[in-house]
Parts: C-alpha cells; sequence; structure tokens
C-alpha cells in the first residue's frame, strides 16, 4: 500500500511539473519594428513621421502566436508600388482605389515579413492590427518628400 501512495505522488508531481512552462521556451511575445531594413527605410518604424527618397521597406518581426496586418492609404501625392521580388512573408491585398488603400497581411508568425516599396512624394495613412485587433493598434501619418 505505501508503494502504491509513493507512486501516485511521484506521478503527480511529474505531471505538475510537465504541464509548468518551460523556462527555456523559445516563444516570442513581441512585434519588432527594426529601422535595419534591405531596401531604404523601414515605414513601420513608429515614433518616424517624415522620409525622403523612393525606396522603402515594410520590415516586421511577427511573434508565436502573432498576427500583423498593415493597411496603408493615400492621402495625397503618387501611388506606391510593390517590387515584386522582394516580398517575404507578406500576402497583398490588391490596391484599392475606391478608398485609395492597400492591405498587408502577414503570413506565417515567429518570422520577419520585409519587401520593398517604391513611393514618390505624399501623405500617407499607415495603420497597424497586431493580433486579431479591429480598430487599429497603432495608427500614423507620414510625409515622404
Amino acid at each position: 500500500m505505501r508503494y502504491i501512495f509513493t507512486l501516485a505522488l511521484l506521478a503527480s508531481v511529474l505531471f505538475l511539473f510537465s504541464c509548468t512552462p518551460d523556462s527555456n521556451s523559445t516563444e516570442t511575445t513581441d512585434y519588432v519594428y527594426s529601422d535595419s531594413v534591405f531596401y531604404g527605410e523601414n515605414l513601420l518604424i513608429k515614433d518616424e513621421l517624415s522620409y525622403s527618397g523612393v525606396d522603402f521597406g515594410l520590415l516586421a518581426f511577427v511573434p508565436t502566436n502573432g498576427d500583423l496586418v498593415v493597411k496603408i492609404t493615400k492621402k495625397s501625392g503618387g501611388n506606391w508600388r510593390v517590387v515584386n521580388t522582394s516580398i517575404n512573408n507578406w500576402a497583398i491585398s490588391n490596391f484599392d482605389a475606391a478608398t485609395n488603400s492597400q492591405v498587408f497581411s502577414s503570413i506565417e508568425p515567429d518570422h520577419w515579413c520585409h519587401l520593398h516599396l517604391e513611393i514618390p512624394h505624399g501623405t500617407f495613412q499607415l495603420d497597424y492590427f497586431e493580433e486579431d485587433d479591429v480598430d487599429p493598434t497603432y495608427s500614423k501619418e507620414i510625409e515622404i518628400n
């Protein structure tokens, strides 16, 4: 009887420890908008509002179990062009001429998403939807000279 109690206690302890999250987990939780991009300045850096040039990137790290959608809306100026050979981990909607906008959605979490945009001068609204948010997590209006 003592052995059965000991085995039951040991099994219970092992079960509890197996359900405890691993402190060495590689799970990520933060969205990262790096200033280092392949094609020019990263339009997703949150505190940057003024840009110059024509070549830009959309670069973001999407955490484990995360989702990111970025909507770009033209307020004034010219239309942008996505350089198709540069797309990595983004699904891109068709340009909506009625709203002057386009949506960029991350494909796979726990990976970097990047692409190359060519944008002439103008003013643009960027709306970030992190996780499954219906309202933007963050919005900014940028000026490109």
